[in-house]
């Protein structure tokens, strides 16, 4: 009852985890020392009244418990566990009436059955007093319960057990006048017993396995109670079954199995229930999983320990018993005190998970011990264990386009494989959106939340941008409006979300250890803060966004590090250097305005007055994650902590050969070239002017044949011969087909990517977004051409696919620069796996940040009020310069 009361106890005081990791250091030491000495009263003074004193002790440090107030109270009420080892107490009182062997082992096993009575009765009386009274009841209630074995000691036991006792004892005390006090309490004596012959071997094979029991044990409520929310009354209920398990494999299990086979065989037995329990703990995934973890554990400790214990009395003399198990007693204590210590630890840099991992591999350790395995197989066996710490973790996918559905399904597969617990958490805005094209791996769990705003829907919003992406200019007011329309989208998405208290209430209660925000939307940010989710990752499907890198701390300098949406490379003249320096000013005005601090209001109003601005909390992002490749992405300062992923998954081990329709058309073909606009810029919704000068062009090579993803059928009647339209396309199987050309292509980051893995050039033809900056770096690294929206004609597509299909320099450069990345010494899937690792181990890198995340010049509510006059004010005197500067030259051109 005082074990399963204190856990809450420390958290009701407010103590650390570490600080009380000292305190079970404390109890340990008390039991160290208080063994021995507990050994020595009973040589001494008795059975009986070492029995007396154990129960007194007991009572006092739960009355202790009950009335403390702090850490040093707390320690104070450890003090009585010097002597509280009833266990001790009554393994020496059955030695005393048993004769070694079977009869000893089957009282000992009789002894555990009435333990596991008391494991049984103990909670059932923590649930009612703590639902009758309050949580700290079963503190008192214990000591009150310690009465009844008091009375029982002294009235049932028979008095002729007791004078044999006393008789014993001065037989004892003569041999000790003798013998030079043999069984008195001395290091001499400890160290006279452990060099008899078998006694330190029968210690090793009880502790091997004991002791990561123990280093699970010391953290597990504590554990529980951080990671499940577990209570007080679940955790006394699980304090029952485990009573139960406990009365079943001590008593009637150990009684059974005794019958059945020797004393060696059931360690081995123990071993065996020992090495399920530890990988049962893959398992643990919930409060109750403990249930079906503990029969294994309970089962295998009650063997080993009463085995154990029954070998040890076997092979010292009668009188040296108690001090024998007193030895015993103090080596279980020694390993207790140790293990919170090093139990801290490894939750702290490993992870819950690497402790049964230790007890998986001490208890395969033990088996092969007992089972006599040569030390050069030993030594193999364990080189063939491998652990991995899972992490459970989710990611916050925004619902609104395939190819962002997809890149969030590659980055949780590729978690999900490496063993962690991985949730796609749908956030679906738009009530006609559908990603069920996009296969989701069946290792990843799926939830969707609906949030369906009513005027925004994905027809609506295609028809919107259809009619911007294929206009010959990149920029329209009407661009604006879609921003604003998104963004109020997302908004009221987010405003719904905060409203389903049973969304939020699932959130908190799943425990996640990582999340993954998504940069397209900021309400995921403010509820991974609300949900109390210790670590997360903001996620670029793209390259490093300007305001996260903004935000995180990233230096931005203009001079050579454009805009994401500018139409250039790190190699800029004066007038693109200062369109930088605008577009980056801009983006952190408009960046906050347009979405952050209204969603920062939406959480004020719905969860919090008090809650955090989104800027603060996205100012201490632990990682980002960005889906580029510094081999081919334009150069810029970065951090430690922003992790490039580029090329995840689009690697192409899954491609399969050519089959049917497609086969036909590489076999007759000279050559191939895939003509793909991706999921969002459908290819019908061209200019029909486009259309004509698309199958114009590719009437003039005739040898190549042209594969088009091309939904719609109103180019049937007119496709030339060597031109082909399909609904959908194997773009990964086309482009790894040695026939292939080139990709044309929209300049989408994904199809870039996937261009430079298979080593296929590009013809790009950028229509909205970064798609333009994209166009430009594959450009400059000499694997693509790019023609621009208002130059697409006829006679520019000819120009451009000559280039490609007769200049060999562009296919050579695209092979290379594939080679350099598949070659690159940490490939991206271990990049993601290993960080988001760290990332859940640490939860806190501040070290991988700077403090130009917290030091900026001007704070956001400043930039935003005063960035307009600030700005006027500075062109203002810019112009007043400049005209100083004219004034002066014609001065000297006068003079």
């Amino acid at each position: 009852m005082q074990f399963s009361a204190t856990p809450h106890l420390v958290k009701q005081l407010k103590i650390s985890d570490s600080i009380y990791g000292y305190y079970q250091t404390l109890f340990g030491v008390l039991q160290i020392v208080g063994g021995p000495f507990f050994g020595y009263i009973i040589q001494r003074s008795g059975i009986r009244m070492g029995l007396h004193v154990c129960y007194i002790s007991t009572m006092l440090s739960g009355l202790g418990l009950y009335f403390s107030t702090d850490f040093t109270t707390l320690a104070i009420s450890r003090i009585p566990v010097l002597f509280m080892h009833g266990q001790q107490g009554h393994q020496t009182l059955l030695s005393l009436l048993t004769e070694p062997g079977k009869e000893r082992t089957t009282a000992f096993g009789r002894m555990g059955l009435t333990f596991g009575l008391g494991f049984v009765f103990t909670p059932i009386l923590s649930i009612l007093s703590t639902r009758l009274i309050s949580d700290m009841a079963p503190l008192y209630v214990s000591a009150a319960l310690c009465l009844a074995p008091m009375f029982i000691l002294q009235t049932c036991i028979p008095s002729a057990s007791y004078e044999h006792e006393k008789e014993s004892c001065s037989v004892d005390e003569d041999v000790d006048k003798k013998s030079g006090k043999k069984s008195s309490m001395s290091i001499a004596n400890v160290v006279r017993i452990l060099k008899r012959r078998g006694v330190v071997n029968i210690l090793l094979k009880k502790n091997a396995p004991i002791m990561p029991t123990f280093l699970i044990f010391s953290v597990l409520h504590l554990y529980m109670i951080d990671k499940f929310g577990t209570t007080n009354e679940q955790n006394q209920i699980i304090q029952l079954f485990i009573g139960i398990f406990i009365m079943f494999s001590n008593g009637f299990g150990v009684i059974w199995l005794r019958k059945k086979f020797d004393e060696q065989t059931l360690l081995f037995i123990g071993y065996i229930f020992f090495t399920v329990g530890f990988l049962m703990f893959a398992f643990f995934v919930n409060t109750w999983s403990v249930l079906y973890i503990m029969p294994f554990l309970s089962l295998g400790m009650s063997l080993v320990a009463t085995v154990a214990d029954s070998l040890l009395t076997s092979l010292v003399e009668e009188d040296e018993q108690g001090l024998a198990l007193g030895t015993a007693t103090s080596i279980n204590s020694f390993v207790r005190t140790i293990a919170p210590m090093f139990a801290g630890a490894l939750l702290q840099y490993y992870g819950f998970n690497i402790l049964p991992f230790f007890g998986f591999v001490g208890s395969l350790s033990g088996l092969a011990l007992i089972s006599k395995m040569a030390p050069p197989r030993l030594l193999l066996l364990l080189m063939a264990i491998s652990t991995t710490c899972a992490y459970k973790i989710v990611t916050f996918v925004p619902n609104m386009a395939n190819s962002q559905v997809q890149f969030n399904a590659r980055v949780a597969e590729t978690l999900a494989n490496a063993g962690h617990d991985v949730t796609m958490l749908f956030l679906s805005f738009q009530s006609d959106f559908d990603s069920s094209d996009v296969k989701i791996p069946g290792n990843v769990k799926k939830h969707e939340i609906k949030a369906f705003v009513p005027y925004h829907s994905k027809v609506r919003l295609e028809e919107q941008q259809a009619e911007l992406i294929f206009q010959e200019s990149s920029f329209d007011v009407k661009l604006v409006d879609i921003m604003k329309n998104m963004t109020a989208s997302m908004s009221a998405g987010c405003r719904l979300l905060l409203r389903n208290k049973e969304f939020l209430n699932w959130l908190e209660a799943e425990k996640f250890d990582v999340a993954f925000a998504h940069i397209y939307n900021s309400c995921p940010i403010g509820l991974i803060h609300n949900a109390k989710i210790p670590s997360w990752v903001w996620l670029n499907s793209g390259a490093l966004m300007d305001f996260v890198a903004d935000l995180v701390g990233v230096p931005i300098i203009p001079s050579y590090t454009p805009p994401i949406m500018m139409e250039s490379t790190d190699t800029m003249t004066f007038f693109e250097r200062m369109k930088s320096f605008i577009g980056h000013a801009l983006t952190k005005i408009l960046y906050p305005y347009f979405t952050i601090s209204e969603e920062t209001q939406i959480f004020r109003d719905e969860i919090d007055p008090n809650f955090p601005h989104l800027l603060e909390i996205a100012s201490k992002c632990p990682l980002v994650v960005v889906n580029t490749n510094e081999i081919y992405d334009n150069p810029r300062p970065t951090l430690d902590k922003v992790v490039n992923i580029g090329g995840l998954g689009v690697g192409f081990g899954d491609a399969k050969p050519l089959t049917g329709e497609f086969k036909e058309i590489a076999e007759k073909a000279e050559g191939m070239v895939v003509f793909s606009f991706g999921s969002v810029a459908a290819a019908h919704k061209m200019p029909e002017e486009w259309k004509e000068a698309f199958l114009e062009a590719f009437k003039e090579f005739p040898k190549y044949h042209f594969l088009l993803r091309y939904v719609e059928d109103d180019l049937k009647d007119r496709l030339p011969p060597n031109v082909h339209t399909f609904k959908w396309l194997p773009q990964k199987d086309l482009l790894l087909h040695k026939k292939t050309k080139a990709l044309i292509t929209h300049g989408g980051y994904n199809s870039l990517q996937e261009a430079i893995s298979a080593g296929v050039p590009l013809f790009t033809i950028p229509l909205f977004g970064d798609q333009h900056k994209n166009a430009m770096m594959a450009k400059k690294h000499g694997f693509a051409v790019s023609v621009k929206k208002d130059t697409l004609r006829k006679e520019s597509i000819v120009e451009a696919l000559k280039k490609l299909l007769e200049d060999d320099s562009y296919s050579r450069n695209v092979k290379r620069l594939s080679a350099m990345t598949r070659s690159k010494p940490i490939p991206p899937a271990t990049l993601l796996v290993r960080w988001t690792e760290f990332s859940g181990r640490v939860q806190d890198p501040r070290q991988l940040g700077t403090c130009r995340a917290e030091a900026q010049l001007f704070p956001v509510p400043f930039t935003r009020r005063h960035g307009l006059f600030i700005g006027r004010n500075s062109s203002n005197f810019l112009h007043f310069v400049q005209s100083c500067q004219i004034c002066r030259l014609f001065r000297y051109s006068e003079g």
